[in-house]
């Protein structure tokens, strides 16, 4: 098992926030938000129209497009009247959880089983709220991503952050301020920090305050912003991938490149393949790919180089804590992976 160092930067970015994680110093998963994302919030909200022949209902939450939530024959979602119902009609108020976000002409997707909802006290609060009403905002996914990174593997992160509100959110305490005289002096001659602590864990929080060099540069997020949404990434050897994303699935293709030339024919596909292999699972986990990813490599002759390219793929896929799985690799050389879907890619964010 290798040695295992994350680092969380949370930092502003155009008009939002940006959060990279970096595994070992190098971004392996960035998330862009202007605020204009409200998965995962809360509402009360006022059922527009039912459609029988989509079974579904289409609810105002307050957004410029109705929210769709399928409905189901087997139970009712909860109603914010306290009284006894045989079906949801027009007019009713019920408790529905953003599934995903508006996208063109269409409205959020709703659900309406979530946690939340079994808890009484939370459902008696949410009736109050005159719909359609935010009754609980999504947490944000810099603290989300956190608390998962945090307990998948303990004693590996440290987030910095250049915001102040999300130094306050996470250790519950305000930035440090460092006197005018010190900031002039250099780092080994400064009092050493107190280290400020994740509210209920031992995650290092760390206050960047930006007088020598931006977060955004001292971590080099540009770059990393930029590589996300390239078509094609080089590797070191001289090889490249290719990555196509289509509605069914997304396809990495792996090209010898410039590597071509510069050794044995079976060395270099080796090579390459060993290479495109650990760069194509940082760049799912970076550009939030999911669903079915293939990845399309260079022929892979014997079955113990195919079980050691497999075996990298599934340590690597054991890292993200998205869910990822790395599946097989077929007689046609292409590298089955199945990611589950969290949020939206991070190109699409960005629109």
């Amino acid at each position: 098992m290798e040695n295992l160092s994350l680092k969380l930067v949370v930092t502003a970015y155009r008009k939002g926030i940006l959060t990279c994680m970096l595994e070992n110093g190098t971004a392996v998963q960035l998330d862009y938000n202007n605020g204009s994302s409200v998965v995962g919030s809360i509402y009360a909200g006022k059922v527009r129209s039912v459609s029988k022949n989509l079974e579904a209902a289409f609810v105002d939450i307050g957004t410029p497009l109705p929210g769709y939530l399928p409905l189901s024959g087997e139970r009712l979602p909860r109603f914010l009247d306290g009284r006894e119902h045989w079906a949801v009609r027009e007019g009713d108020e019920i408790l529905v959880k953003v599934r995903k976000d508006a996208h063109k002409t269409k409205g959020p997707s709703l659900m309406d089983r979530f946690s939340e909802e079994k808890d009484e006290e939370f459902v008696r609060k949410a009736a109050f709220v005159r719909a359609p009403g935010l009754v609980q905002s999504a947490q944000p996914f810099w603290a989300f991503l956190a608390e998962r990174t945090a307990a998948s593997h303990p004693g590996c992160l440290e987030i910095v952050t250049d915001q102040e509100n999300v130094f306050c959110a996470l250790t519950g305490a305000s930035p440090p301020v460092l006197e005018e005289y010190a900031r002039k002096l250099p780092e080994a001659f400064r009092k050493p920090e107190k280290v400020h602590k994740m509210k209920g864990t031992d995650v290092p929080v760390r206050w960047h305050d930006g007088t020598s060099l931006p977060l955004s540069a001292v971590y080099s997020l540009e770059t990393a912003v930029s590589e996300a949404l390239s078509k094609k990434v080089w590797l070191k050897s001289g090889g490249y991938l290719v990555i196509e994303q289509t509605e069914a699935l997304t396809v990495i293709d792996v090209n010898s490149g410039k590597n071509e030339k510069k050794s044995a024919k079976e060395e270099m596909i080796l090579k390459t393949d060993e290479e495109a292999v650990t760069e194509a699972m940082r760049q799912i986990r970076l550009r939030n790919l999911s669903g079915i990813i293939l990845i399309d490599l260079i022929d892979v002759h014997t079955k113990e180089t195919q079980a050691s390219l497999l075996k990298r793929m599934r340590y690597l896929a054991s890292l993200d804590p998205a869910g990822t799985q790395a599946v097989d690799i077929t007689k046609l050389n292409l590298a089955e992976i199945v990611r589950k879907k969290s949020g939206r890619p991070f190109a699409d964010q960005l629109q």
